[in-house]
């Protein structure tokens, strides 16, 4: 096997391994800036972590195109083990992505309900004071 059979056939897995790495930040991100506690305040989720979903999304697809449009290239016994785990690996990276959804989900809801209570607590400090 020639070094560029090497590289073609290692695309498909260095791919994959790029979106999980994604994916797995993303969720990192957004379990980070939704804590709670009295000295941070949690912020909606922000316009690049949806564009690094999106973007996980996509890399998330591309190690399974990329296998069919090189896989005459793909020596054999590489293409048969990517055959063999093909729906575990699409099914660790769609339990990813669900879980960027639930996460971002999870840190909107809970900015949303911070800002609730801040104009909640403003309001009754204003009443107050009159």
């Amino acid at each position: 096997m020639s070094d560029v059979e090497m590289v073609v056939g290692m695309l498909p897995a260095v791919v994959w391994l790029i979106a999980c790495g994604i994916a797995i930040w993303i969720c990192g991100i957004c379990i980070w800036r939704s804590r709670r506690d009295a000295t941070h305040v949690v912020r909606p989720v922000s316009w690049p972590v949806v564009g690094g979903h999106l973007a996980s999304l996509v890399l998330a697809m591309a190690p399974y195109v990329i296998m069919l449009l090189v896989e005459p290239q793909i020596d054999r016994r590489l293409l048969d083990l990517y055959r063999r785990v093909g729906w575990w690996s699409a099914a660790v990276l769609i339990v990813l992505i669900v879980s960027e959804l639930i996460l971002m989900y999870r840190q909107a809801r809970r900015a949303m309900m911070a800002q609730t209570n801040a104009v909640g607590t403003r309001t009754n400090q204003d009443e107050n004071a009159r």
